[in-house]
């Protein structure tokens, strides 16, 4: 899998740029900026949720609480939890668990332990996952969510699917962060007239990727992030 700094060495061979004309930190800056402005333009014209990641973690005998640290490492970026699963036993599915307030069933940490497996629910709490009843089987990835996040800045390191986090399916659109390397490259060098060549390309890729998400969404104001199912493990 291609990483972020494999579309820059890519933009820089393109168009003739050296490391000691622009160095990786500002051409990623400048990615950065430019990919913010797409980001900013999926959010509005998509969905606000439109970004979202899938985590898993183990399931725990006799365990109430899981923190979301461990489930979601870049917690800071979460917005909210939209769904999750889970499952008791390894050989059985994934199973699609309803959010409640522990507080308004009035039942005390006993009462809410016996309750039967399918009453199950989930709780988020001081920034962990409470699960009732507490599970009686421990699971290797037991638990499997999805959360709505905010689209951190990228690394040189990332992985080509940090671009859209999420939407593996517009991998076809990936090829918008080696543009917009190649504009920035092209205007440091003042070769403008390959720098609006350039902007033709993104301008052309990116109503591509529009009309793409509006024709498999019926229609942007209809959007609503792709359901677990669609992600089978």
């Amino acid at each position: 899998m291609k990483t972020i700094k494999d579309y820059l060495e890519r933009a820089r061979k393109e168009t003739n740029t050296s490391i000691y004309q622009v160095s990786d930190v500002e051409l990623l800056d400048f990615l950065n900026r430019r990919r913010n402005e797409i980001v900013n333009e999926l959010i509005t014209k998509v969905n606000e949720d439109f970004f979202f990641e899938i985590f898993t973690t183990d399931l725990v005998a006799g365990q109430n609480e899981y923190s979301l640290q461990k489930c979601l490492p870049d917690q800071e970026g979460m917005k909210k939890i939209i769904s999750l699963e889970i499952k008791s036993e390894d050989d059985r599915p994934y199973t699609l668990i309803p959010k409640r307030g522990m507080n308004s069933l009035g039942l005390s940490l006993d009462e809410l332990n016996t309750m039967s497996e399918n009453q199950s629910f989930f709780d988020i709490k001081d920034s962990s996952i409470f699960l009732y009843p507490a599970p009686k089987e421990s699971v290797q990835n037991g638990i499997r969510g999805q959360a709505i996040t905010s689209v951190r800045d990228l690394k040189l390191t990332d992985d080509e699917e940090a671009i859209f986090p999420g939407h593996s399916d517009l991998r076809d659109f990936y090829e918008l962060i080696y543009i917009w390397a190649k504009v920035d490259c092209r205007d440091l060098k003042q070769d403008f007239d390959k720098k609006n060549l350039a902007m033709n390309d993104y301008e052309l890729l990116k109503k591509k990727m529009l009309t793409y998400l509006s024709d498999r969404y019926n229609a942007p104001a209809e959007f609503s992030a792709p359901t677990l199912d669609y992600y089978k493990y």
